[in-house]
């Protein structure tokens, strides 16, 4: 049942007092939502979804005074709601004990809360009177949808709101932890990959003279290495022959010798940096919606990006290959290395067909530098502007 006339709002309001779903626009996408109060109508929402029970759901509040009727907010997060609330800005706080139903969060003792800017949605809080756990109306996996049609979830009905405006997910920013982590960024994230030599820095150089804020995950590894004493310290024991002081940072190209062509040793390497990595990059995004808001496009580059999960933060995954020839000049070029050095490098990393596999786009860096560019120009109105060339 879809509602539409004058009287929708009151419609779905009684529908959701009554312990119903109902599907509701926000600025974002539309999502399912339920009484926060009543457990059992909060339960239907992870049934209908299909959504496992240790996976929480935010709450959608009317604004900052409404919020810190459930959570312990400071200042920040006070700053942060006065600044982009209602919009599409989800922040998780600490839980007020006893404010909400342990099922909302999974047991956790936090929760995530929104005041959404679409006024059909803050129509239909007021009209309710009480707080709405929601999340997107749609089955995992599937896309979210945009307008009431899309909707496919069995729910009791869905809110005409018309078509969405900004159509993707709300950031998610977790003032918990200190400093604090950005676990979805809402904008457009063009997530870049691809083998050395393969020309990504030419594709990230120009993403950010086009306006992108770009993060190289390799330098944000070799900044760990020098800065993090937790990672270091698990490098240590694992491979404590890269070091010659303890206290100090592993000689890298030691580092590197001793995982080149020893896929275990890489795996292990892999498996003690990735989660520091990631987590460093969840900060500088928290950092940059703190200091230039919710619109800012990122461009993250990482050669290890589905392998790391870093993947799962980006709207589109963009891989860049070329000719294996081509690859060995230019390592050769930059690096110094011989060309048995040069291809033992590159046989030592993913083929191309990995990331053509993978990848949402693919760029065959095959031709000059500036093809690359005029390629990379097309993704950027492609997926940034919304224009498609074709």
């Amino acid at each position: 049942m879809i509602l539409r006339g004058s009287d929708r709002l009151n419609r779905a309001a009684a529908l959701l007092r009554g312990g119903g779903l109902v599907v509701i626009p926000t600025e974002t996408v539309y999502g399912v939502c339920a009484d926060a109060t009543n457990p059992e109508a909060v339960s239907r929402v992870f049934a209908a979804k299909g959504r496992t029970a240790d996976k929480p759901l935010p709450v959608l509040v009317s604004g900052a005074e409404d919020a810190e009727r459930f959570c312990a907010a400071n200042a920040a997060a006070r700053k942060l709601m006065r600044l982009y609330w209602p919009g599409p800005l989800t922040l998780v706080l600490p839980l007020k004990p006893g404010a909400l139903p342990p099922v909302i969060t999974g047991g956790q003792a936090t929760v995530g809360l929104r005041c959404p800017g679409h006024p059909v949605a803050l129509g239909v809080l007021k009209a309710a009177g009480r707080p709405l756990v929601l999340t997107s109306a749609n089955l995992s996996g599937q896309p979210e949808p945009l307008t009431a049609e899309q909707v496919m979830l069995e729910v009791d009905a869905v809110l005409d709101g018309g078509e969405c405006a900004v159509k993707k997910p709300s950031h998610v920013l977790d003032l918990t932890k200190e400093p604090p982590e950005c676990l979805r960024y809402g904008a457009a994230v063009i997530g870049l990959t691809g083998g050395s030599g393969a020309g990504k820095s030419v594709v990230l150089n120009r993403l950010r003279e086009l306006g992108a804020f770009t993060i190289n995950a390799d330098v944000v590894y070799h900044g760990l290495l020098e800065t993090d004493a937790d990672m270091r310290r698990g490098l240590l024991e694992r491979f404590p022959s890269a070091f010659a002081n303890p206290n100090a940072p592993p000689d890298r190209a030691k580092l590197r010798s001793l995982v080149f062509n020893n896929p275990s040793a890489l795996d292990e390497l892999n498996r003690l940096t990735h989660p520091y990595v990631l987590r460093a990059i969840r900060r500088e995004l928290a950092s940059l919606i703190v200091r230039d808001g919710l619109n800012m496009p990122v461009a993250i580059e990482a050669i290890a990006l589905f392998e790391s999960g870093l993947f799962e933060m980006c709207g589109v995954t963009l891989g860049v290959t070329a000719p294996v020839e081509e690859r060995v000049s230019r390592i050769t070029a930059r690096d110094g290395l011989s060309r048995e050095e040069a291809l033992m490098r590159i046989q030592s990393q993913k083929p191309n067909e990995f990331y053509e596999k993978r990848c949402d786009e693919n760029l065959v860096n095959d031709s000059s530098e500036q093809e690359l560019i005029k390629k990379t120009d097309v993704i950027w109105r492609k997926y940034i502007l919304g224009c498609d060339d074709e």
